[in-house]
């Protein structure tokens, strides 16, 4: 489903031509205590995710220069769905080995724990950016590629696209986003296409437009938080975005959903963006 220079601005990668281990060296960062669900953006679903009426936050930990959890998550579909169904019961562990990054969610409120069943996303970083994200099952030592997205750069070091894909005995979905970017290095637009098959038969053909508008001209404080899928596209700007649109149309080009959503930002006595 569906992350921004990207996000790893933050993340310097130093490669050693030993035989040691590849390592991410991490310089200083804006250290983040909290995030409010208005800043959320849940594109993969079609929707923001702000509920204005209950304005949850999602706690941001680090070990050093290092994030390292961040608690408070909206419920799966399969517990209520996306609005309103905020809970602190439900955190994500970040990890490092190497070049590869490794997220693990835990939720507390799930009793049933299936004994060797390890599930979590896997970033590899390289040259200071991310290029591949897969969603991974182990179970028992077998390990099972879910879905992997691929992201290219321009030759101005910017997230230009962003290719989705999965498959499986008798299907395969593709996903395919370019993003577009104003003299200010601050994304404008998506544009993102669809195709499922089904037993190699073209089942389903989408399109998308996600427009990013109001940019303020204070600094970005997100940036090292790329490797959430609700806070991706705002880590990728220079700059703080306060209205996003998204539309979805059918493959004869007819609009099928519209969502746009409006923040209004806040700042500290020194222009600070408050989260």
């Amino acid at each position: 489903m569906p992350g921004k220079i990207l996000l790893l601005l933050l993340l310097y990668f130093s490669a050693f031509s030993s035989c040691k281990k590849t390592s991410l060296e991490i310089p200083e960062i804006e250290k983040i205590d909290s995030v409010s669900e208005a800043f959320f953006i849940q594109a993969k679903y079609g929707v923001s995710l702000t509920n204005t009426s209950f304005i949850a936050k999602s706690k941001i930990e680090y070990q050093g220069n290092r994030v390292f959890k961040r608690s408070g998550s909206y419920l799966p579909i399969a517990w209520g769905g996306y609005f309103g169904d905020y809970t602190d019961k439900i955190y994500d562990t970040v990890s490092y080995d190497g070049n590869k990054i490794f997220i693990r969610s835990v939720n507390l409120l799930n009793s049933r724990v299936v004994p060797g069943v390890d599930a979590y996303f896997l970033y590899v970083i390289s040259g200071g950016k991310v290029k591949q994200r897969i969603r991974i099952h182990n179970i028992n030592g077998i390990i099972k590629r879910l879905d992997t997205i691929d992201y290219i750069y321009n030759h101005r070091n910017q997230l230009y696209k962003v290719l989705s894909y999965n498959s499986g005995p008798n299907f395969r979905n593709y996903r395919e986003y370019y993003f577009f970017y104003n003299i200010n290095n601050n994304l404008t637009r998506i544009e993102g296409k669809r195709i499922s098959y089904r037993n190699n038969a073209i089942a389903f053909q989408s399109r998308t437009v996600e427009e990013f508008e109001g940019y303020d001209n204070a600094a970005n404080p997100l940036k090292s938080l790329w490797m959430w899928d609700d806070l991706f596209y705002r880590s990728l700007s220079s700059n703080n975005f306060s209205t996003y649109t998204y539309c979805l149309y059918d493959s004869n080009n007819i609009p099928q959903e519209y969502h746009k959503t409006v923040l209004t930002l806040h700042y500290d006595a020194n222009g600070k963006i408050l989260l």
